[in-house]
Parts: structure tokens; sequence; C-alpha cells
């Protein structure tokens, strides 16, 4: 029921697992086997558990494991086919970036479903009304982020853009600021659903698991899938743990100004924002951090979207309350 590599001298079970064998063990040889069987069952074996398709041995079934090497059975014609076209399935991927297919034309007219979206909809436009600065950022105030604000269409966006309520009113201030300072501002991405989030999720790690078997075909399935989930997690929030699925985030897009990600140190963007000096800064990091600047100066940005993740120009979370208890109140 278990063997031992020659790599690492430990023992493990016909699955893969580790075997915990310690120094006191009885160990009983079932069998020993030849080069050339020994040469024919990893074969044999690496085909069986590809794609990591785990086997438990159940003492019901220990018929089944007396196989012709006592360890595994060998793998069935189905189980190779089916290995073989969900690898085949990952290789044709295309996973170039698609054209969009939404539709890009912006809502002209917006319904309120309920009394709660009609009174958003007079505070937005109040908001877009104004003309003088001052008085969006004594309004900042008057708005209170609640658990419980519904999600409504942000209007003058794409179509399809949604926010909760709370969060909608904030980016319109700074909206409005922005446009009384010259600058037209637009929503790229807002609220995602959990099942959006988790296509988003899964299309990144069936890419990356690609492209670490061609980059170390010697690793297993196991380790290779446990380095492209470190790795994804770097661009991708899991479902469920993005600001993006409580409504309460979003990123933007500045005309005539390009979004860089910062790819430095926490300590120097944080020095550089604090101080505006830039020694040491370079490269499109230093036009990151100058971007971020102009928005924190001239826009005040971080005044009315709240806080920033600081790899990306773009993101604002604008409502602070913790991902699982807003999470929870959607």
């Amino acid at each position: 029921i278990a063997t031992r590599r020659g790599l690492d001298g430990n023992f493990y079970f016909a699955d893969g697992s580790y075997a915990p064998i310690f120094s006191g063990t009885k160990i009983e040889v079932l069998r020993v086997f030849t080069s050339e069987e020994l040469t024919k069952y990893k074969r044999e074996a690496v085909a069986y558990n590809t794609g990591n398709q785990k086997r438990y041995i159940q003492k019901k079934e220990a018929d089944q494991f007396t196989g012709s090497y006592g360890i595994a059975p060998p793998p069935t014609t189905q189980d190779i086919k089916k290995n073989k076209e969900y690898w085949d399935t990952l290789d044709n991927t295309d996973y170039a970036r698609k054209p969009r297919t939404r539709s890009t034309v912006r809502s002209t007219e917006y319904i309120p479903r309920n009394e709660r979206e009609k009174q958003f909809l007079g505070q937005w436009r109040e908001i877009m009304s104004i003309t003088s600065k001052q008085h969006l950022i004594d309004m900042k105030n008057d708005i209170i982020l609640r658990p419980d604000d519904p999600i409504v269409h942000v209007p003058d966006e794409r179509r399809g853009t949604r926010l909760r309520s709370g969060a909608a009113l904030r980016y319109a201030l700074f909206k409005r600021y922005a446009e009384l300072s010259g600058h037209k501002v637009q929503i790229t991405s807002a609220y995602r659903s959990t099942k959006l989030q988790r296509k988003l999720w899964y299309r990144g790690l069936a890419k990356r698991m690609k492209k670490f078997r061609e980059k170390y075909p010697h690793l297993s399935p196991r380790e290779i899938k446990r380095r492209a989930i470190a790795q994804n997690r770097r661009f991708v929030a899991p479902p469920g743990r993005s600001h993006h699925n409580t409504g309460g985030a979003l990123d933007i897009r500045i005309s005539g100004m390009q979004m860089y990600k910062y790819r430095g140190s926490r300590s120097a963007y944080r020095r550089a924002l604090q101080t505006g000096n830039l020694a040491g800064i370079s490269g499109n990091d230093r036009k990151a951090v100058q971007t971020r600047i102009h928005m924190e100066r001239t826009l005040r940005a971080s005044y009315f979207l709240g806080t920033n993740y600081y790899r990306e120009t773009w993101h604002w979370n604008v409502d602070r309350q913790g991902r699982r208890d807003v999470y929870d109140n959607v």
C-alpha cells in the first residue's frame, strides 16, 4: 500500500500522499520491483495521477489495489483518455484578451425601481449640478456608508455599471470635483458578481498552470497547481474575497492621465506620497507615483474615494468596511 521514493527517501501511499513512517514503525515488504517493472509502474502511475485525480484506499476496496503491482491499479483506457483530453483542452485554449462584447452605450435614462433608488437618483442629480468645489467638500460628511445600502446602476456610465448607493454618491462627488478641475472621469470596473469573479480567477489559474507545466515539466501536478495559485493571487482576488464583490470598490480612468502599475516597495511609495521626493523611484513606478500625487493634490482622490491599493493607481475602496462584513449584507 506504500512505496519509497529514491529522491527524498520518504514513503508515499498509492495516491501520492505522504505516509508518516517514523522510527519504530514496523514495515513489511510486500514486493520488490525489478528495474523494468519499476519503470513501467512509474509511467503508468504518472498517467493515473495526472490531472490531480486522487484515489484514496478504502477498506472495502482493498482487493482492487492488489493489481499487477500490489500498490495501485494500473490506469484504465478511460482514465488515460480523460487525462489526455483534460491537458489538451488547456493547451489549446486561447487566453488572449478578447474584445469587449458588453455594450458601451451609456444609459440615457435611469429608471429607479424603489424609493431608495429614487432618493439616490435625486442626490446624484443634486451633486452633478453643483458648481462650487468647496460645496462638494462640505457634502462629503453628509453621505453615510451603510452595510444595507442597495446596489444601484450608476448614471452616465457604461450600461451595467453598478455600485452600492453610498459608494456611488462618493464617486459622484469625486467625478464632479474632477470635472470642475478640467478632468473627465469614467468607471472601468465596479461591482462584480461572485460568478464573474470566479470566471476571472479560474481563467487566470489555468493560464498560469499551463505556463508552469511548460517551464517546469519535472514538477508534479500538485506542485504546479500550488505555484500557479500563489502567483494568481497577485493578480486576481479569489471569488468572494474581492472588494469589487461588495459593490464598494471601483476602478477609474481619467482623461489625459496614464494609470501605471506600481511594482516597487510599499515604504518607498508612502514616503514619496508624504514628502513628494521621488528619489530612488524610476521608470513606470515613478510615473505611477506622480499620477497618484497629482490625484491627491489636485483632485483630492482619497478624500472622496477612501483608500487606494498602492500597486494599482486605478483601484479605490470607497467603502472602508471589511469585505466579509459587507459581503454578508449584499
